[in-house]
């Protein structure tokens, strides 16, 4: 017999700076694509350009699919081979373009058009001669530059200081990927439903949540804590169990201990036994999504920084739930949030 239930509860690699060389004379070409490059913000140089369900974007980057999303291969320009085209590392068949004045990754075509606005044509940096800007192949577009407002990505005429620092990134070597643990796996759901149902607040996207090793440290410590101490995840806190920790401590208080201020926290407990296959990363979330204190925890606007830990340990199936009684195995899920 195998059994499996879900429990809700309340709720990178450095990178050097390079000039590329491999364009050729004016006119003629780039000699050869330019692989796994990635486009660093000249004036918040811990972000990079990537795209994310499509759109282009400026983000930290700290899990495996922002690695992979913020990779592309430099190559000959679509419209114009002496100018330069970006071709998604992740997604081979798809090109960064404008369209509507900002950026997001097209399916490439024969279409005229879409090759017009996946070209761009690499000069120095309109805020530093040592780095790179990009301006629109389209005629009517030539003094248009690729420039971040509010995190995206857009195309715009440039006119101030904040517009050309804005307009200026420098071409580094790309990212690789290590294959992502289950934590990242939970941390790039939560993403994904943050850019998906969150909405804008004064034209800005909600940030992406980036991992941080102060609140992975006190999310892997709670998990672990109610892993070593069965049942005590069923003591409750405000109405909601599993937030108490075997010292008496509260989420409030292991967050402020950790980042000198209070943040917030889910946690998820779901036990197996036999041959149940173990719930993964989507169970947590789905769990969270499902209850409306923790949906709007995992869509706050205003956490930037998180954290997850995950341990697993022997326990007893409560009473009041199916097969009470029963030994099992339980699985802690905790994510932390934070400003």
């Amino acid at each position: 017999m195998a059994s499996r239930r879900s429990f809700l509860l309340g709720g990178a690699a450095a990178l050097t700076g390079l000039t590329v060389g491999s364009r050729l004379a004016e006119g003629t070409g780039w000699a050869q694509p330019v692989a796994n490059r990635a486009l660093q913000s000249y004036n918040i140089p811990d972000m990079y350009i990537r795209h994310a369900f499509f759109q282009g974007e400026l983000t930290r980057v700290s899990t495996d699919l922002d690695r992979a999303d913020a990779t592309f291969d430099m190559v000959a320009g679509l419209a114009d081979s002496s100018w330069v085209s970006f071709r998604s590392k992740n997604y081979p068949n798809r090109y960064l373009r404008h369209r509507n004045f900002r950026l997001q990754l097209d399916e490439l075509s024969n279409d005229t058009l879409m090759r017009q606005d996946a070209t761009f044509r690499m000069r120095p940096g309109l805020a530093d001669t040592g780095a790179s800007s990009f301006s629109a192949y389209n005629s009517n577009l030539r003094e248009h530059y690729i420039r971040h407002r509010c995190f995206s990505l857009h195309l715009e005429p440039i006119s101030d200081d904040l517009g050309r620092r804005d307009a200026t990134f420098r071409v580094a070597n790309g990212f690789t990927t290590h294959g992502s643990p289950e934590t990242e796996q939970v941390v790039d759901i939560v993403n994904f439903a943050r850019a998906r149902h969150n909405s804008a607040q004064n034209g800005c996207r909600a940030p992406r949540l980036i991992l941080d090793n102060r609140l992975t440290t006190v999310a892997q410590r709670h998990s672990q804590d109610l892993a070593d101490h069965p049942g005590l995840w069923e003591q409750r806190l405000n109405g909601y169990r599993g937030h108490i920790g075997s010292d008496g401590s509260t989420p409030s208080q292991r967050i402020q201990n950790a980042m000198g201020s209070p943040g917030s926290e889910n946690v998820y407990v779901a036990w197996w036994f036999g041959n149940a296959t173990p719930p993964g990363p989507q169970a947590a979330f789905d769990s969270w999504w499902n209850s409306p204190d923790h949906k709007r925890t995992l869509l706050d606007f205003g956490f930037a920084l998180t954290g997850v830990g995950i341990a697993t340990g022997p326990g007893t199936i409560p009473a009041g739930e199916k097969n009470a009684g029963q030994s099992a195995t339980f699985k802690y899920v905790t994510q932390v949030f934070h400003s």
